[in-house]
């Protein structure tokens, strides 16, 4: 992995430049072995904040596309219907306060706040 190692972070700055694009994190993992956990780039380009491997982004709508993704491989599987009850994964408290909301994209956050 040493050797891959330097070519990604040549790939990052690379698509850094080319792209525009203000920042890139990158995390790899290997069973227990992290092999590279690096940030390149601006977390804040106004204020030229430097981002690192712990700069937090606002993610926003990006979400959904991982969420619809795992919903899709779950429901192939065999291991989610779209008539499940949402209480059969989470808390039923919690379902009663969202009801119908499973995968329709709207918030289920009452607030919004950084972790």
């Amino acid at each position: 992995m040493e050797i891959i190692t330097p070519k990604i972070i040549q790939k990052a700055q690379e698509f850094i430049q080319e792209k525009k694009a203000p920042s890139i994190s990158i995390f790899i993992q290997k069973n227990e072995e992290i092999i590279i956990n690096e940030a390149f780039g601006y977390s804040d380009i106004h204020k030229k904040i430097k981002a690192t491997s712990g700069s937090l982004y606002n993610i926003g709508s990006m979400l959904k596309l991982m969420t619809a993704s795992c919903v899709a491989i779950l429901k192939d599987r065999g291991l989610l219907s779209f008539q499940s009850k949402d209480s059969n994964f989470l808390s039923l408290d919690f379902c009663k306060k969202n009801k119908n909301r499973k995968c329709n994209h709207s918030s289920i956050i009452d607030t919004y706040k950084w972790f």
